[in-house]
């Protein structure tokens, strides 16, 4: 059961990948004048390539919402099921995992200001702990090079059959990313976080799908090796620009994690 609940977690986490990958483009902008980090010319150059092979800039930047629809699939426990992801600027997302059985409907979800959680057999619950505060950074949301305190470029390597160079990137207090970016398109391919002592939980991230959208190249099939099981997961739909409520990311009203009820007011027809 801890592994299954693993395995959950990590659905969840990572059905943001997808989206993240915008974040780059955005971030050229701010690296000219907030990066903390001095990044030699070559990986300045990668990282420019991925930002120009992500698309039209403009495009890029217009986009506001997103919404996301797909499959998943883990093939050590038979597993499949569907995922949903809505986006919005800035910085809220609520993924939807619908799994067959007992393990139901699993939501996951940031307003802006704080995380929250549902399980079919739980009220929703507040999301307090760093890795799970981090499963939410709106449409554009995860790799640029402003977000580390220290980057190298360790080389050449083959993700399949492509060649592809090789990034280790540190967080502040975090640990350590290799990013793996295509020689020929700039795309980046694979994803490592390195996280010392875990048993459970994915070793890499495979991006192996691509698709454009509206001007901006999408990665649609996302395979997730673990030593315990893999994750793979491929959108069919993609959706920029979508009106969404902003109620779809407020936590239910319910039981807090304390136990205590939630106020809720009264409708003028009781007082």
């Amino acid at each position: 059961m801890r592994k299954l609940t693993v395995v959950l977690f990590v659905i969840l986490v990572s059905s943001g990948l997808a989206s993240a990958q915008t974040k780059a483009q955005r971030g050229q902008k701010v690296s000219q004048t907030s990066a903390v980090v001095a990044v030699n010319p070559e990986i300045e150059r990668i990282f420019q390539r991925f930002a120009e092979a992500q698309g039209d800039p403009r495009a890029i930047r217009s986009v506001r919402s997103m919404v996301m629809r797909g499959v998943i699939e883990i093939p050590q426990y038979a597993l499949n099921g569907s995922i949903e992801v809505y986006s919005k600027e800035p910085n809220k997302k609520l993924t939807v995992l619908n799994l067959p059985g007992p393990l139901g409907q699993r939501l996951t979800a940031r307003n802006g200001k704080g995380g929250w959680g549902q399980k079919p057999s739980t009220a929703a619950y507040d999301i307090t702990s760093k890795g799970e505060e981090k499963e939410g950074d709106g449409v554009n949301g995860l790799v640029s090079k402003t977000h580390f305190s220290k980057m190298s470029l360790k080389g050449k390597t083959i993700v399949g059959a492509r060649e592809a160079y090789v990034i280790e990137g540190t967080y502040p207090g975090g640990p350590p990313q290799l990013l793996y970016f295509d020689t020929q398109n700039g795309l980046m391919v694979r994803l490592d976080v390195v996280q010392k002592g875990k048993e459970d939980g994915p070793g890499s991230t495979f991006f192996e799908g691509f698709a454009k959208v509206n001007g901006v190249v999408m990665p649609t099939v996302i395979r997730e090796v673990g030593k315990e099981f893999t994750v793979i997961t491929r959108f069919y739909e993609v959706k920029f620009n979508v009106h969404i409520e902003d109620s779809l990311f407020e936590r239910p009203k319910g039981p807090n994690p304390d136990g205590k009820e939630e106020k809720v007011e009264k409708a003028a027809s009781e007082q």
